[in-house]
This record gives structure tokens, C-alpha cells and sequence, in this order.
């Protein structure tokens, strides 16, 4: 829901996405680790970052706020994702790890896609990482909406794959690697509505 205009926003639902971070973007250029301009993973996921808010049913407004989960700089990796997870409203993943876009089999691989071509095979594990943030936000019993590559999925651990809102093929697209959402589960209204049970979770405990 966009922002209302006029609207006084009292709180936030914070939002946030884990996905295998590279330090290289897809032409091998290193990335500087806090920037969102070459990295393709963030790019994919920017629908997830429109402005917008959402009101609980006793008329509070709630902004929502989308965020990478990272480490702070200067902490303990570990402490401090554990932080990061315990402070979100919702959590989205990505298990899917990124290939080594400076390796010279992937660098020919992606020199020779044409526009339109599915080049989900480029991608072919899992994130370990990621599947340990999972694990640590299934434990605090979060909200929790997992993305997969549809070739991917059979492979997903059992125990979370019911968590699993949406698959989807990586395809080339203006020189891009985009991701083709297979929303056949309602991925959509799935994350629309664990924002509003959010938001509705922290109404309830202003009242207290």
C-alpha cells in the first residue's frame, strides 16, 4: 500500500532480505560491500522496495522499511546478524549462493546468453549462510517467506521447504540477470499480509 499523503507515521515494520552477498558483480568488477548499485541479487529483489505503509486496525500507520541483512561493520558477524534477525518484522531469503562472477568458465558463460535466455543453471547451490540465518529466524519464530529457483527446489532441506512462497527461473534481460517469479502460491498477497500481521503484532503491544 503506498504512503498516504498527510499520513503521520508512528513506527515502522522493518523488512529484512538475506541473500548470498558476491564481491564481484556479474562483469567481475569488485563491489564495494555496502554498495546496492551493481549487485544484482538486491536489484532482483526491488520490488520489495517501494515506499510504502500499512494500517493496523486501530488506525496506527506503519512505514515499512526494507533492508539487506548485514553484518555492522566493526561487530562480531555472527552477534551481529542474530541482532538484525531479532530486530526485523518479516524476513525474506534467498537461498541461492551467487557464482564466483570473476571465475573465467562463469565470465564465458554469461558472455554468450542472448536476451531472453533462462540462465538459472549459471546458479546451481545453495547459500550456507543463508541457511543458517534461516535457521536462527525459524528459532525466534519470525515471519519468514523464502525465495528458491524453481531447478533448485526439490533439493531445499525439508524442513523448510513449507516455507517456500515462490519460486522462479533467472533470465537475461537487458543485459541483466533478472529473476521470472512463478507466483503460483501467492507470493504477492503471502508477503502483503505477514506485513499487516506485523504491523497489527506491534498495535497490540503499544496498547499494553
Amino acid at each position: 500500500m503506498p504512503v498516504e499523503k498527510g499520513a503521520t507515521l508512528t513506527n515502522s515494520v522493518v523488512v529484512s532480505v538475506g541473500y548470498g552477498w558476491q564481491k564481484y558483480d556479474i562483469a567481475g568488477k569488485k563491489l564495494e560491500r555496502n554498495s546496492v548499485d551493481n549487485d544484482i541479487f538486491w536489484k532482483s529483489l526491488k520490488f520489495t522496495k517501494e515506499d510504502e505503509s500499512v494500517k493496523a486496525s486501530n488506525g496506527e500507520l506503519y512505514n515499512v522499511e526494507v533492508k539487506r541483512l548485514r553484518s555492522t561493520h566493526g561487530c562480531l558477524v555472527w552477534d551481529s546478524i542474530i541482532d538484525h534477525i531479532e530486530k526485523s518484522d518479516v524476513l525474506m531469503f534467498d537461498v541461492v549462493d551467487q557464482p564466483d562472477w570473476a571465475d573465467e568458465e562463469i565470465k564465458k558463460a554469461v558472455d554468450s546468453l542472448c536476451d531472453g535466455d533462462d540462465c538459472s543453471k549459471i546458479f546451481n547451490s545453495f547459500n550456507s549462510n543463508v541457511l543458517i540465518e534461516i535457521g536462527v529466524a525459524l528459532a525466534l519464530r519470525k515471519e519468514l517467506l523464502l525465495l528458491c529457483p524453481e531447478h533448485l527446489f526439490d533439493k531445499l532441506p525439508s524442513d523448510v521447504k513449507g516455507y517456500c512462497w515462490s519460486t522462479y527461473k533467472f533470465v537475461w534481460k537487458d543485459d541483466e540477470i533478472k529473476r521470472e517469479f512463478i507466483d503460483a502460491r501467492g507470493f504477492y498477497p503471502a508477503y502483503q499480509s505477514k506485513i499487516k500481521r506485523a504491523a497489527e503484532a506491534k498495535a497490540a503491544a503499544s496498547q499494553n
